[in-house]
């Protein structure tokens, strides 16, 4: 895994700062995590969430808002001729997700149900061995090989470039 934490995300249009970019070998998943601790409603658009001082506070869903993040990655992703398929598609899988570390059981599951199944992850799902099938579950199907070391290097490169300043006198 490499992970990039808060790692600029450059768009045509503006620059957006996901909370993570995790590349694994198999896709690259943008996680934003909200540390709520008290939702008092949610539907596909907004959430509205009391803050700790008792103020209410309406919120984009999180889950569009990442899956914007995911969307501005893989348009990024998709500038690399290497890492798209022979019908110009990127290659890559990718996917998104929110986690929420405070929140618990039927909370949760509420969420999904208003949010996303697939796109809600909370303290229980962060454990060693559930993790991993949780972040697989953000991610498209059709997507089944590993990624190649060549993508790996491309798509870390795409995500935090790097350049050799050369000076004129060298």
């Amino acid at each position: 895994f490499s992970v990039y934490v808060e790692c600029p995300l450059h768009s045509r249009r503006m620059q957006r700062f996901p909370d993570f970019i995790v590349v694994t070998n198999y896709a690259a998943i943008v996680l934003e995590v909200k540390d709520w601790v008290q939702i008092v409603q949610a539907d596909r658009y907004n959430v509205t969430v009391r803050m700790r001082s008792g103020q209410e506070m309406r919120h984009r869903n999180p889950v569009s808002t990442t899956r914007g993040y995911a969307l501005a990655l893989q348009e990024n992703l998709k500038s690399i001729p290497e890492l798209l398929d022979n019908h110009h598609r990127l290659d890559v899988p990718w996917g998104y997700g929110v986690i929420f570390p405070n929140l618990r059981g039927a909370v949760l599951t509420q969420l999904r149900h208003a949010l996303g199944e697939n796109f809600i992850l909370g303290e229980p799902d962060l454990g060693p061995n559930i993790i991993l099938n949780k972040i697989k579950q953000t991610i498209p199907e059709g997507f089944g090989t590993a990624l190649s070391g060549e993508q790996l290097r491309l798509i870390r490169a795409v995500i935090n470039p790097t350049v050799l300043i050369e000076s004129p006198d060298q």
